[in-house]
């Protein structure tokens, strides 16, 4: 997230800079393409002819453009998993060379951990190794994970809510006062630290969200031959751990 705070212009652009600039498109894509991106961005836009992002129709049409643009990711994800057919050693380099690539991202190793987690789980839970139990366990892990992860953001965002509040009421009293601009400024920054952060934990999550997407759509495209999945799911195992001992080296 460095170099962000205090950016000033296009918020798209200040969002795909907190989440790896491009480098992450053919693995989980632009963020401001994620759903509620879009109605955030939505809310935000000025002028024209606004639209109510809360309608049902309207959320049938994102959820619809989300599941179009989780399959076109889906599909590059088996073509890089196909590779694995080349041979374990070919494979280990593309990995680590990818992984080498993401890392130098803005929030590029924080992002290729999540990354490499989502790969990991999903692979076991597909696998079918050892009598399915495996699979079982990844599929209970990523559940508890979700519902920790999405606890932890809602705190954030409550405590978040209630700092822009106290922080509108502090400017308030600073003005009737005479607040100086040091003191002003030092306000501003910590609101400005504190709103990203929360940006940061929900983009995380939601993309987090749209890579396990990617990867049930893209296993449930070859449901019906089992060997092609267990497969792809042994190459996204591999993936997910080259990507991890990557993102620990680096990170």
């Amino acid at each position: 997230k460095e170099g962000i705070h205090g950016s000033q212009g296009d918020p798209r652009q200040v969002f795909r800079m907190m989440f790896g600039g491009d480098a992450f498109q053919d693995v989980f894509g632009d963020v401001c393409c994620l759903p509620m991106l879009k109605q955030m961005m939505s809310s935000m836009d000025g002028g024209g002819a606004r639209v109510d992002v809360s309608s049902p129709h309207v959320q049938e049409q994102l959820k619809r453009e989300e599941d179009i643009y989780c399959k076109q990711l889906s599909i590059k994800l088996k073509a890089k998993l196909e590779e694995h057919s080349a041979g374990d050693k070919q494979f280990t380099d593309i990995c680590e060379r990818d992984a080498m690539e993401l890392c130098e991202a803005p929030g590029g190793v924080e992002l290729l951990k999540m990354v490499a987690a989502v790969y990991a789980q999903k692979g076991k839970q597909y696998g079918g190794r050892f009598l399915g139990l495996e699979g079982l366990f990844a599929t209970v892990q990523e559940k508890t994970h979700v519902m920790t992860s999405g606890a932890a953001v809602i705190v954030d965002a409550v405590k978040t809510a209630s700092m822009a509040q106290e922080h509108a009421q502090r400017q308030q009293m600073g003005a009737a006062r005479g607040m100086s601009p040091e003191e002003q400024r030092a306000m501003d920054e910590k609101m400005a630290r504190s709103g990203l952060n929360v940006i940061w934990k929900m983009g995380k999550l939601l993309l987090e969200e749209r890579v396990r997407r990617v990867c049930d759509i893209m296993m449930s495209a070859v449901d019906s031959n089992r060997s092609k999945v267990e497969g792809l799911a042994a190459a996204l195992i591999l993936m997910g751990e080259h990507f991890e001992k990557v993102g620990e080296r680096e990170g």
